[in-house]
């Protein structure tokens, strides 16, 4: 249990179904979700299936502020 005053941070998963859905939200390719996150598209491929997943502050950091977008602009549209 946290303190008061502290922060719980949840951690996030990447599955690969996730990154698809947020991939597909943002209305990106694959090619366009590696460019925006610095990696290949392959990369980005292999964890969509499964086969790998995302590693590196840099990369966890940019998939939550995509996700963090994409829930903005699902509020924005939602509200029209």
């Amino acid at each position: 249990m946290a303190e008061q005053g502290t922060t719980v941070r949840k951690r996030v998963i990447w599955t690969g179904s996730r990154i698809t859905q947020l991939r597909v939200m943002m209305d990106l390719t694959q090619e366009d979700l590696a460019r925006i996150i610095g990696v290949s598209v392959s990369a980005v491929s292999r964890w969509e299936r499964d086969v790998a997943r995302p590693k590196g502050l840099h990369v966890m950091r940019s998939l939550n502020e995509l996700a963090f977008q994409a829930a903005l602009n699902f509020e924005e549209t939602d509200a029209k």
